[in-house]
């Protein structure tokens, strides 16, 4: 038997490692939710077209998703430790780097979603008030889509991929993580755009809450699917899993994530479609909490997550 003895207390490392801190985890729901606008705003002008008015939760959504991404940036800076080194980040592109492939994503985003701005809000004054550039950018409206759902679905991803690259966390080494926390993504960048509805089309709003309840359950089955892959992995995974099934955070995880996040919205969102109950904000506010306490929930199991030792798992 090896005994260790040590003096040291310091909550960031006893008894766990923790480099990371919410700032990160509110990155990562931020960026996904503004993957899920781009993606919803790009698909919505493939299958409407050009020649409507956009709804103004299309125009509204769209219109923060270049704040919220620069928000959920500045939580990224904040929790670097060399803040300096961020601009090193730009002098060179690693192809091997998921970090590195993320800096560069970010930095396209602006302008795709930019265009797409653009183009939700045509007619409005600070739009024709630059003649040119809507005129420049209303030709290209498909490629303008396309880009914006390929990019947010990347952006997605990445969130995700951020975290299942890093082997020697169990909890995080995954790879349905990246296809979980996309869909997460949509469904927060739904439930974000449903805030902004006006409430006078009640089609156009019960149609939002079919694409709405469709993704919950859809992130339901990703969820699932992680957790069985995880039971049915290596002991290293097998281990983390029990982390929000018995574990520290189990109580969170089922509350906040599985309950108020993914159970108790499609009861509401079932109910509002059958003209039984209005739930404007409650739903998506509460889409949104889950959405943000599964993504702090990964970054703090991950971390507490670690390889077992071969003797371990020959005991």
């Amino acid at each position: 038997m090896n005994e260790l003895t040590t003096t040291r207390s310091n909550p960031l490392i006893d008894p766990h490692l923790h480099i990371w801190g919410h700032e990160v985890a509110l990155y990562l729901f931020l960026g996904g939710m503004v993957a899920g606008i781009m993606v919803l705003t790009g698909l919505y002008y493939f299958i409407k077209g050009i020649d409507r008015e956009a709804p103004g939760f299309i125009r509204n959504g769209m219109l923060a998703s270049p704040i919220l991404l620069s928000l959920g940036m500045l939580f990224l800076f904040l929790d670097l430790e060399h803040k300096p080194n961020v601009l090193r980040f730009y002098l060179t592109f690693q192809v091997t780097s998921p970090m590195s492939w993320g800096s560069w994503i970010l930095i396209v985003i602006y302008p795709v979603s930019i265009a797409m701005i653009v183009l939700a809000n045509r007619g409005r004054w600070w739009v024709d008030w630059m003649p040119a550039l809507s005129a420049r950018v209303v030709p290209y409206w498909r490629a303008i889509a396309l880009a914006n759902v390929f990019f947010g679905a990347l952006l997605g991803l990445y969130t995700g991929i951020l975290l299942s690259s890093f082997t020697a966390r169990p909890f995080w080494n995954n790879g349905v993580l990246p296809p979980l926390f996309l869909i997460s993504g949509i469904s927060a960048g739904a439930a974000w755009m449903i805030l902004f509805h006006d409430g006078r089309s009640v089609r156009e709003k019960d149609e939002l809450g079919l694409i709405k309840l469709g993704l919950i359950v859809t992130e339901i089955m990703a969820l699932v699917l992680y957790i069985s892959s995880m039971l049915a992995s290596a002991a290293n995974q097998h281990e983390a899993v029990f982390l929000v099934l018995g574990g520290p955070f189990t109580a969170q995880f089922w509350v906040f994530v599985v309950g108020i996040g993914l159970l108790v919205p499609p009861l509401l969102q079932g109910m509002e479609l059958l003209h039984k109950l209005e739930s404007r904000f409650v739903m998506p506010l509460l889409v949104l909490v889950g959405g943000l306490v599964l993504r702090m929930l990964v970054v703090q199991a991950g971390q507490m997550s670690h390889v077992v030792q071969l003797t371990e798992v020959l005991r």
